[in-house]
């Protein structure tokens, strides 16, 4: 259990948010999404994308559609390859979900599969339930405001304005603990 692994909200953390994106022509990758996960790999982290979608459970995409969507940004992303996209499909009402952000059900899964060492790993995302989800599973967490403001209104351990900071950020703490 000592593998480390990054998880990244997907909408607009990895990609431009479109609500309820659907159609896989409109995903656009940040300009530094690309290289910044190149630079997480090169450094021995795994990739999970972990997401949640409620617009299935809404009946406003299908769950083929966010396939498609997310097989588009692993296209874009090549040569870079993410070790895994778990999404879940539950909405907000829906409060006995063990997947849903904030509960840590998604990480959960990934930490049995990728026998992964929780205190070595971050959470990126740009909500506060991204925040929350990875202090639920005990991860060092990462509030990306691509908004512009740093206040950090959610007890993250840093807050972003972009990728890059966050990566730079994450590969200090690595090396501070060696």
């Amino acid at each position: 259990m000592d593998n480390k692994a990054v998880f990244l909200d997907r909408d607009n953390t990895l990609i431009v948010d479109v609500p309820y994106l659907k159609d896989p022509t409109q995903v656009r990758l940040f300009p530094e999404t690309q290289q910044e996960l190149k630079r997480l790999k090169d450094n021995g982290y795994y990739l999970i994308v972990i997401s949640n979608q409620s617009g299935v459970a809404r009946g406003l995409c299908t769950s083929d559609q966010v396939e498609a969507v997310n097989r588009e940004m692993e296209r874009q992303l090549e040569p870079v390859v993410l070790d895994a996209i778990y999404i879940s499909p539950d909405g907000p009402d829906n409060e006995n979900s063990l997947t849903r952000k904030p509960a840590p059900g998604m990480i959960f899964q990934a930490r049995d599969h990728f026998h992964l060492n929780l205190k070595q790993c971050f959470m990126i995302g740009d909500k506060i339930i991204d925040v929350e989800c990875g202090k639920n599973a005990q991860c060092k967490t990462v509030h990306l405001r691509r908004d512009g403001l740093r206040e950090n209104i959610c007890g993250a351990d840093f807050v972003a304005g972009d990728l890059t900071e966050t990566i730079n950020w994450i590969l200090k703490q690595e090396n501070a603990e060696k």
